[in-house]
């Protein structure tokens, strides 16, 4: 007589069952990497602000050297009550032999404009 050999195979069960154990796996790990890029993107973006404001410092500060005397006025935009809004103003002269220039550094959030405003000594 023949002897029955038993074959052994995966149900469809089975393999559902191990595809979702996958696909949660994979969902798992595809967020802790897009963690990671955020993390990421957060600190280049800290870096950069870190940059310009040290950018920003060394040429605010060079250029308070060369002010002419008696000339430096931190002021600030009033609103229509009067009230000192959150943007400042450095004002200041820088004396050059034939020219006067006035820079005003304008504090606004995420952004510092510096406004020049030119004059010829005569």
């Amino acid at each position: 007589m023949h002897s029955i050999t038993r074959q052994y195979a995966f149900t469809l069960i089975e393999l559902l069952l191990v595809m979702v154990i996958l696909g949660i796996l994979a969902v798992s790990a595809f967020s802790f990497i897009g963690a990671g890029v955020s993390i990421y993107a957060q600190g280049v973006e800290r870096q950069e602000a870190v940059a310009q404001a040290r950018f920003l410092i060394t040429r605010i500060s060079k250029e308070l050297r060369h002010a002419t005397p008696n000339s430096l006025r931190l002021s600030c935009d009033n609103d229509s009550k009067g009230a000192c809004n959150t943007h400042q103003c450095l004002e200041f002269t820088p004396f050059y032999q034939l020219l006067i220039i006035l820079i005003i550094y304008r504090l606004q959030p995420r952004l510092i404009l510096p406004q020049l405003i030119l004059s010829l000594i005569t």
